[in-house]
């Protein structure tokens, strides 16, 4: 006799990791200008992280592009060039630490055109999470399997396939801070404040095996 089941499960995890994205934008008439001063500011603000304990090479370009800028001209009724944008993004992740979170954004805050930041909490490595997930949704299927298998006079005997899914949502806290502006709402002169009461949510991820049982 073959019982395919459907093994679930749902757990919760608590965040390790910071994720900092930041996004540097500047405006110039000239490429050159606009190059040399967008990748100056870039300079300036790596080197400000320097000097709270993180490494150069933590610093992760994500993208970097130069383009022109067009506006529109009402009475010529087309896009003018209006000088270049210069955009990188900028990738920062740390061990969290609810201390050093709060210290380092009170100090970002307090920079000068600081670049606009995104935050997110998740996991540095999801290996272990995902096969504790995977050994509960087996241990769910075998004990429907095994529901079956006794309602119909017969015993259970061995796993005989394991087919899974892929995870329902990602290995990170929906816990976020959406921009520079809003770090600076939150973190200027509140570090102690922070350390208090500052929890980021835990990640919730949900699992499915579908798993064939072999029972007489």
């Amino acid at each position: 006799m073959e019982i395919y089941v459907e093994g679930k499960a749902e757990k919760s995890f608590t965040p390790n990791e910071v994720r900092l994205f930041f996004s540097f934008n500047k405006k110039e008439t000239t490429y050159k200008d606009v190059l040399e001063r967008g990748c100056k500011e870039v300079e300036e603000f790596i080197d400000f992280l320097e000097k709270l304990g993180f490494e150069r090479k933590d610093c992760k370009t994500k993208s970097f592009s130069i383009r022109e800028s067009n506006v529109y001209d009402d009475s010529k009724r087309n896009y003018e060039k209006d000088g270049f944008i210069f955009s990188q993004e900028m990738t920062l992740v740390f061990a969290y630490d609810v201390k050093k979170f709060a210290d380092v954004f009170e100090k970002i805050s307090m920079v000068e055109n600081a670049p606009s930041c995104r935050i997110t909490f998740g996991l540095k490595d999801s290996s272990n999470e995902e096969a504790t997930l995977y050994e509960a949704c087996l241990k769910d299927a075998k004990a429907q399997a095994e529901i079956i298998a006794k309602a119909s006079g017969c015993n259970l005997i061995r796993c005989e396939k394991v087919s899974c899914t892929p995870f329902v949502g990602t290995f990170e806290s929906s816990t976020n801070f959406g921009n520079a502006n809003m770090a600076k709402v939150c973190f200027l002169g509140a570090s102690e404040a922070i350390q208090k009461t500052f929890v980021p949510e835990d990640i919730r991820i949900e699992s499915s095996l579908y798993v064939l049982w072999c029972a007489e």
